[in-house]
Parts: structure tokens; C-alpha cells; sequence
């Protein structure tokens, strides 16, 4: 549903330019790349018109007036005003309704890589009037279905003055389809040599991309408005404001029952993956595939195995276990399951595990438990990855493989350091958290954390959520005690398990264990064989 004076204030604020300041961050535009991108338009708009004549050093004139007065507004400085902007500019474009069927539109710029798609931009759906814009690039770009844009003419009629904007697009990733120079003669490229690019694109979150922007602004922008103590610490101070309002966003969009806005194709914000994971595809041969597919065989565990464990679980209190093929058919058949195989299909967290007992095979248990929990308890996408992230890594501050009271807090700082450059900031703070908070004491001490950590920018409502998530990863850790001994003491206790769709899974916990313990020792038994025929030469006559 549109909401008429959120739109009307967009317009209005996108009509002033207020797309180029946005943009300006997102593009990470400096002066001397937004003067030579207005060069090129001069260029292609003047060719070779004699400028000694008094006319067109009038036109010249006016020109670099315009430039000028650009620059200067590009470079605004951030705060509540230019905040309020761009949540305004995210919340009215997550407003639209998703695209139904994929589409075509145009836009005629000055080049893809400076001002192509990267910001927030005006299109059309017809061809002609893009090519009227055309400054020596036209784009062909198909937006996929679910996509969210504004779409202008549905909400009011435009002039003439905003005849390219029709269409106007979030920033976008994108793939090039096909890329050739033709001749499109136009009143901005009189020259009429043109780049025609076909792309398909993907939308990005206009919030989580401008929040990534802000942690590295142009130089330009730092020497020129932080220019003394009191500019920089309000720049700073004003950053901070929007991250923690980001923080609040993203807690938000971890729990699928709130209306989360957000521009990307799911209406929410998706968690930005590393570049390990974008080349993930279903079907390697990973480690944690391999012990999901263990759970495909239905053969149960022994009896005397489910016998030692009535002496250490009482099933009576507990919800009902399900079975090891119901476990590994509800992933399979879950509604965020491309998040679950993102992990299962990729292996990269490996270096970081060296000890047997909280090795990568731990890594891998507490994260399969930890998505089953989360899908249950009904995460969005958004949480989910957030909690996978958490799991996959949580372990990886240990020294060793025995008591490290301050392996939560070491596997915080070690995250940090191997990802600080490619996850959001506001993100990375709650897998740090995660990762924190998941071997301390009990609920009381994980709350405190989360106050003393959140207290001052999250809600009460919000703050269950990062506890709440604090404690599916401890249920998920605690399931794969399972892989001790029945007898031993580090043996899982049941009365602690906080979430009932934890507890059903104790069985499921128990069989993958033994599978994965039986698997090991086979596959040691073949090594040892093909050692045993193997280490010894063989005499000219085949006798070792």
C-alpha cells in the first residue's frame, strides 16, 4: 500500500538532488570523479561547437555554474535532515509492491561503472525517451521478479521535466549480458557514439548499502566539511546515530513476524555474505553436506544406545523427538533452505578449527541445529544468516580443547579481524555477541551482556530478540554434547535446553553423532589397510 505523504515527500526530495547527495556516498564520488563525469556530458553535449562565440560561452557559463552548485550540494553534511532523507528514500521505495513479472527498463547515463546503477536512479520503460538522456551510455536493464522500485506514473502523473523518471530503481548489483558501441544520435550526445549495455541486476538494501558507504566517505568530504574539531566529532556523532538506528533495523529484521521494510527482492535487508560464500554451489563434497546426509538413512540408532540414554535424559518431560529423516526432510523442504545450503556447500570456516573435540565437525552439528531451531522459532532470512554465521564460527577463539573460560570473548576479536571488511558493521555486532555470549554462565549473565551492550539503543521488545538469539546458539551447542560419551559427564543435560524445538531434537543429536563416529572409524580402518599394503616395497618378485 502506498503511503501518499511519504511518496510525496520523496518526489519532492529526489526532484532538489537529493538522490545525488545519497548517491555521492554510495559511489564514494570524490570532486575530481564527479567533475570528470560532468566533463564527459559537456564534452558529448558541446562537441565541437566554437565557444568564442558569445551564445555558447553563455551556455558554458551556466554550465559549470551548475557543476559547481552540484558539488557543493553533493557534498551536505550529515545530519538529522540528510538521516531523516535517506530513511525516508529506503521506506518509501520498500513500500511499493514486489515486481510480479520481470521487466525491461532504460536509462542513458554517462558510463555503468560511474553512474550506472550504483545509486539510487531514474529510468524508463520506454526505450526512445532514454535515449534522449543518452550521454554516451544507454542501459537495457532487466529487473527480476520481486523486485521493489517506484513506480512513478502510478502514483501521480509526470511533466515534462521528468519525462526519464519513470522508473526509479534502488542501487543495484549487476551482470553484463551484452555489450556493443552503435551510433544513437541524441540532444546529450551529439556525437552519437553510444555504449549499449544489457544487464540484469539484483537489488541491494538501500540502508545496509549507504551504512557501508559512510565507514569509508570520500576524502574530498572528510577535508572539505570536516574541517576542524567541532565538524568532525558532529560527522561522527551523526554516523553514530544512523548505526544505531541500523543496529535497531537489523534486530527488527531478524524476526520474520514484524513487516520489515527493506529494497532488496524479499522485502528485508539479506545478510551480506562472503565472497566465500557467493560461489557456493549445491553439491560439494563439504563436510557439513556430508553429515546432513548422513540423516537421509533411515536405519535407527542401536537399542543399547537408546537404552544408555534413559539413564542420563528424561523423555517423559520432554516434547516428542522426532526422527533423523523428519529432521533432514523439514531442511530440505524449509522455506529459507538456500540460506542453510549457503553454509552446508562451502567450507571455508575449516582453518580456523585444529582440536578434535571442538573441531570443524562440531562447527558444522551446531550450525545444522542452529538453523532448525531458528526456522522453527520462525527467524526471517535476515536473523537466520546471522545466527548460521554465529554457529559456523562460534568456537574459533578456542586455545584448546579442554575448559577456555575466554574462548567466547578471543572468538568475538578473532571474527572481527578475518571479516571486519566485508560484513556491516551493525551486523558483525550481533555475531560477536553470538559468539560472546554462548559460553557464559546461564540466561542471567547473557541478559546482562546484551543490556550493557544494546541497553542504550535497542527496546525491551528488541532485546529479548538478541537474547533469544543468544540462546538458540547455546541450545544448538549444547545438542552436540551428544558426541561424548553416554557416561561422561560432559554428556548433554536436557534441563537446560531452553527451546522446545531444541529439545525434540536429542535423539536427532545422538544419531548424528553415532553416524559420524562410526563413519570416522571406517574410513580410519581404510587408511590403516591401504597403509598396511602400501608403506612396505614390494621385492622384484611381489613378496613385501
Amino acid at each position: 500500500m502506498y503511503n501518499k505523504k511519504t511518496f510525496y515527500e520523496f518526489m519532492m526530495a529526489y526532484k532538489h538532488n537529493s538522490a545525488f547527495l545519497i548517491n555521492n556516498f554510495l559511489r564514494g564520488h570524490s570532486y575530481t570523479q564527479y567533475r570528470n563525469g560532468e566533463a564527459h556530458s559537456f564534452d558529448l553535449f558541446t562537441g565541437n561547437v566554437d565557444l568564442n562565440q558569445w551564445g555558447n560561452q553563455f551556455l558554458y557559463l551556466n554550465i559549470i555554474e551548475y557543476i559547481f552548485e552540484n558539488e557543493k550540494m553533493g557534498y551536505w553534511g550529515i545530519n538529522d535532515d540528510y538521516i531523516y532523507m535517506v530513511y525516508n528514500f529506503a521506506n518509501c521505495m520498500s513500500d511499493q509492491p514486489p515486481l510480479r513479472d520481470e521487466i525491461t527498463v532504460y536509462r542513458g547515463c554517462n558510463s555503468l561503472e560511474i553512474d550506472g546503477l550504483n545509486g539510487i536512479v531514474s529510468t524508463s520503460k520506454d526505450e526512445e525517451i532514454a535515449k534522449q538522456f543518452n550521454r554516451g551510455t544507454l542501459l537495457k536493464i532487466k529487473l527480476p521478479k520481486g523486485m521493489k522500485f517506484i513506480d512513478v506514473d502510478k502514483v501521480r502523473p509526470r511533466k515534462s521535466d521528468d519525462l526519464e523518471k519513470e522508473v526509479i530503481l534502488p542501487p543495484c548489483d549487476y551482470k553484463i549480458i551484452n555489450d556493443k558501441v552503435i551510433k544513437i544520435k541524441g540532444p546529450n550526445n551529439p556525437s552519437g557514439e553510444t555504449r549499449v549495455i544489457e544487464v540484469e541486476v539484483t537489488p541491494k538494501d538501500l540502508l545496509h548499502e549507504f551504512a557501508n558507504s559512510l565507514l569509508n566517505p570520500p576524502d574530498d568530504y572528510i577535508k572539505n566539511y570536516c574541517y576542524d574539531d567541532t565538524h568532525t566529532q558532529y560527522f561522527h556523532n551523526n554516523i553514530n546515530i544512523f548505526f544505531n538506528k541500523m543496529l535497531s533495523h537489523t534486530v527488527d529484521s531478524c524476526d520474520s513476524t514484524k513487516k520489515i521494510r527493506g529494497t532488496g527482492l524479499y522485502g528485508q535487508a539479506d545478510v551480506i555474505k562472503r565472497k566465500a560464500l557467493c560461489g557456493a554451489k549445491k553439491g560439494n563434497k563439504t563436510n557439513m553436506n556430508a553429515c546432513f546426509n548422513i540423516l537421509s538413512s533411515k536405519k535407527p540408532l542401536p537399542s543399547n544406545v537408546l537404552e544408555s540414554m534413559k539413564y542420563r535424559i528424561n523423555f517423559s518431560t520432554l516434547p516428542k523427538q522426532i526422527s533423523p529423516i523428519d529432521f533432514y526432510n523439514y531442511i530440505k523442504n524449509s522455506k529459507d533452505k538456500f540460506a542453510f545450503y549457503d553454509y552446508a556447500n562451502t567450507d571455508e570456516h575449516k582453518n580456523f578449527y585444529s582440536h578434535q573435540d571442538h573441531g570443524i565437525i562440531h562447527a558444522d552439528n551446531t550450525t545444522m541445529f542452529t538453523y532448525y531451531i531458528a526456522e522453527k522459532e520462525g527467524y526471517s532470512r535476515n536473523g537466520i544468516r546471522i545466527l548460521l554465521d554465529a554457529a559456523r564460527h562460534h568456537d574459533i577463539g578456542r586455545e584448546n580443547g579442554f575448559e577456555d573460560p575466554k574462548h567466547g570473548i578471543n572468538g568475538a576479536i578473532k571474527y572481527d579481524e578475518e571479516y571486519k571488511e566485508e560484513l556491516p558493521l551493525f551486523e558483525s555486532v550481533l555475531v560477536k555477541f553470538l559468539i560472546l555470549s554462548h559460553n557464559l554462565q546461564d540466561r542471567k549473565s547473557v541478559r546482562i551482556l546484551a543490556n550493557n551492550s544494546f541497553g542504550h539503543i535497542l527496546n525491551g521488545e528488541q532485546l529479548n530478540i538478541v537474547c533469544d538469539m543468544a540462546y538458540i546458539l547455546r541450545d544448538a551447542d549444547a545438542l552436540d554434547r551428544t558426541r561424548f560419551p553416554i557416561s561422561s559427564p560432559d554428556y548433554l543435560d536436557s534441563r537446560f535446553l531452553e527451546h522446545d524445538s531444541a529439545k525434540e531434537l536429542i535423539e536427532v543429536a545422538q544419531t548424528l553423532n553415532y553416524k559420524e563416529q562410526e563413519l570416522l572409524y571406517k574410513n580410519n580402518n581404510r587408511k590403516n589397510e591401504k597403509h598396511r599394503h602400501t608403506d612396505v616395497a614390494p621385492n622384484s618378485d611381489g613378496r613385501v
